[in-house]
């Protein structure tokens, strides 16, 4: 009489193996899935960076010199008739987010998916260079602009 059929070593080898396939499919989908969650985390800091620093060089250009106050390293006064007959105000509010003030409506520059962990601004009477470094989910960036007399 012949059996048919499976031993359960026969068994045993395929359920292992079968196991090692499927845990390998696992680990391969949340490794796919921790990365991309990664990546997205990333860009959207630098589409923040960027947004903060275009603003800023668009609050920096026309700016007088004469009109710079840098009240404290995280706060910012300027003005630039081309903007606002107004003072520009730039901070770092109290919930680590950067507003900026133009004709006393205060707008958000970043928002709640980043982490503003630090701004300075800095004016060089001398060269007339105003900069301001900020550092947003650990990642430093900083601009740099000269401003007419």
């Amino acid at each position: 009489m012949k059996n048919k059929g499976f031993t359960i070593i026969e068994m045993i080898i395929y359920v292992a193996l079968f196991s090692i396939i499927m845990g390998s499919l696992v680990a391969t989908a949340f490794y796919l899935s921790q990365s991309a969650g990664d990546t997205s985390g990333k860009v959207t800091t630098e589409e923040e960076i960027n947004f903060v620093l275009k603003k800023f060089d668009w609050a920096f250009t026309g700016a007088e010199s004469s009109s710079i106050d840098v009240g404290t390293p995280s706060q910012l006064s300027l003005e630039n008739e081309s903007v606002s007959p107004d003072p520009i105000v730039i901070r770092l509010n109290g919930e680590n987010d950067i507003e900026m003030e133009i004709d006393g409506d205060i707008h958000l520059l970043t928002t709640k998916n980043v982490s503003v962990e630090d701004l300075n601004f800095s004016f060089d009477s001398d060269a007339r260079m105003l900069s301001a470094t900020l550092t947003i989910d650990g990642v430093v960036s900083e601009i740099s602009k000269f401003l007419k007399i």
